[in-house]
């Protein structure tokens, strides 16, 4: 991957998930902490004797629109000689419409970690 300036058109997207996560993590080998009598929390708690009933994961998102816009000013400088050339203007941004289905991935810039990863089959025109 590499950076691109990319002129994007993106249809507001909304997704969902829930996950039912018992059978997920009994997969994983994590079996005692949902068996009523087996699960040890005594050290989370005192007395009794829980155990865990459900693990559910919902995530969403729900992008919101934002814009920056930035002023800066400054004094006319008295120039003797102007630049004799202009620099090269930059490239065209790439087009990038999502009108068709596609796939993103929400990544932490700093550390690389995928947050989300998911697929839009059908984006609203």
């Amino acid at each position: 991957m590499k950076y691109e300036s990319v002129d994007l058109e993106l249809p507001r997207i909304t997704a969902t998930t829930d996950l039912q996560l018992v059978d997920l993590l009994k997969a994983l080998g994590i079996r005692r902490a949902f068996e009523s009598g087996n699960a040890d929390f005594s050290d989370m708690t005192e007395g009794g004797n829980p155990f865990i009933g459900q693990a559910i994961q919902k995530t969403w998102i729900e992008p919101e629109a934002a814009a920056v816009t930035g002023v800066e000013t400054g004094e006319e400088d008295d120039y003797s000689d102007p630049p004799t050339t202009a620099p090269p203007p930059p490239p065209p941004p790439l087009i990038f419409d999502a009108n068709h289905p596609f796939m993103y991935v929400v990544r932490d810039v700093k550390s690389g970690v995928i947050l989300f990863m998911g697929r839009m089959v059908k984006p609203a025109q």
